[in-house]
């Protein structure tokens, strides 16, 4: 287990061999849609067979130390790509991919999740998601109860930023898979652009992780969980999930058998990469801290931060290219020094939350207030020395903080109707600006 929350590279292309060694060292887990099988006009368990042999390659050129996701690819039935007339057809490929192709392709695979149609209005209504998503968890959950083994594989999506999705998700979890004690990965779903359509300045995701964490608790399984939280890229976010996944293990879960591994996925590093390829900061390990530069002026350091000789090569080449002005020839390597440089800052936060001790200063302190006057010294200071991290993200990170007090105060008591009470709360504050039809 890593001790702090970690990143899933998620790429619609099989990963070329020097892109895996260039991220080798910094990322241990790797995500790969079914999407590219089940959003044609006409798809079927053909198309589906061309995906997972997709699937197969990229699983030999990952081999077995590093943890490799499968998504749904349901965001096709989301965008529209997908008639809702063909969703039944999508739920029976996707099951029997997880039934015939999961067992010996993947580490992980993500529940089949319709929260919205955001194409055909008319059936953004309770009953038809409600119909939908109970028939893709009931036709999973049969899989599931043939090949127990999946349980160990299988993550469950839960959706919640509307009252009326979150009462959906929490009655087909009741009814469906509550029982299923071998269940133990859980997932937040319905974050992508969230933000952006609400205005909101915390991270959504605080209240339905300490949902999942007394479920994973409950059980108890000697395994680790999954809690992985789908798109999601913002440095308080980032901050938000290591706090988290540090307080759960090192304080609720620390005398039970269970443990949690807090994962994370974005397309937003190696996609915003390529639109700066000539501006990519970086950060170069020196006398036990780092320098941060643009990556043209370090060229003589890549190699810190680089250990394959062939793809430094290529690294070096490009930069001089910049450097010269002219054009960079191979662009999606070079756009993955963004993908080192956001894992040294999800290194620099995991140090930074350690360094300070910051779960037993927030456990020491019995309240938000207390712990606010503790810690803003602290974040002022990480304000001067780490910008680019910390700068100007007090405010927010402290939000975070007061909602991770809230919920702290519920999970003592352990009781979930508390906890479910404070997550529709939650979701007030969300505000979403779109409902179901009844």
């Amino acid at each position: 287990m890593n001790s702090g929350a970690s990143y899933v590279h998620t790429t619609g292309d099989v990963i070329e061999p020097n892109q895996l060694k260039l991220m080798d060292k910094y990322v241990n887990n790797y995500l790969f849609s079914l999407i590219a099988g089940l959003r044609q006009g006409s798809f079927g368990f053909d198309t589906l067979h061309r995906a997972t042999q997709d699937i197969i390659e990229y699983k030999k050129v990952l081999g077995s130390d590093r943890k490799f996701f499968i998504d749904s690819g349901g965001y096709s039935i989301i965008a529209g790509d997908v008639s809702p007339r063909d969703v039944s057809k999508f739920i029976e490929c996707y099951n029997m991919f997880l039934e015939k192709d999961a067992p010996e392709n993947c580490d992980y695979i993500f529940s089949l999740d319709i929260p919205i149609f955001l194409k055909y209005p008319q059936f953004n209504n309770s009953k038809h998601i409600y119909e939908m998503n109970l028939k893709s968890i009931q036709e999973s959950k049969k899989v599931l109860l043939k090949n127990k083994e999946l349980f160990d594989k299988f993550i469950f999506v839960w959706q919640f930023k509307l009252h009326k999705q979150n009462v959906i998700w929490k009655k087909i979890y009741d009814d469906e898979l509550r029982q299923e004690l071998e269940l133990h990965h859980f997932a937040v779903g319905g974050l992508v652009s969230l933000r952006g359509i609400t205005g909101i300045k915390f991270s959504p995701f605080i209240g339905p992780t300490f949902r999942c964490l007394k479920l994973i608790s409950d059980k108890n399984l000697p395994k680790e969980s999954i809690l992985h939280i789908l798109g999601v890229y913002h440095l308080h976010d980032r901050v938000a999930l290591s706090f988290l996944h540090k307080l759960f293990n090192q304080y609720y879960l620390k005398d039970r058998d269970c443990s949690i591994q807090v994962t994370y996925d974005t397309v937003n590093y190696a996609l915003s990469g390529l639109y700066k390829l000539r501006e990519q900061i970086v950060f170069i390990p020196e006398n036990d801290d780092y320098i941060c530069d643009y990556s043209y002026n370090v060229i003589d350091k890549m190699d810190r931060i680089i250990d394959d000789p062939e793809v430094l090569k290529i690294i070096q080449h490009d930069l001089r290219k910049i450097v010269a002005g002219e054009q960079v020839e191979d662009t999606r390597i070079s756009s993955l020094l963004n993908v080192i440089t956001q894992a040294t800052i999800d290194k620099i936060i995991n140090d930074t939350l350690n360094k300070n001790n910051i779960v037993d200063l927030f456990i020491e302190s019995k309240n938000f207030n207390k712990f606010k006057n503790k810690i803003l010294p602290v974040l002022m200071n990480l304000e001067k020395k780490y910008p680019l991290v910390f700068g100007n993200r007090t405010v927010k990170n402290l939000l975070n903080w007061q909602y991770c007090y809230a919920f702290h105060d519920a999970y003592i008591t352990q009781s979930e109707e508390k906890i479910e009470k404070l997550i529709d709360r939650f979701v007030d504050l969300i505000n979403f600006p779109f409902d179901f039809e009844s």
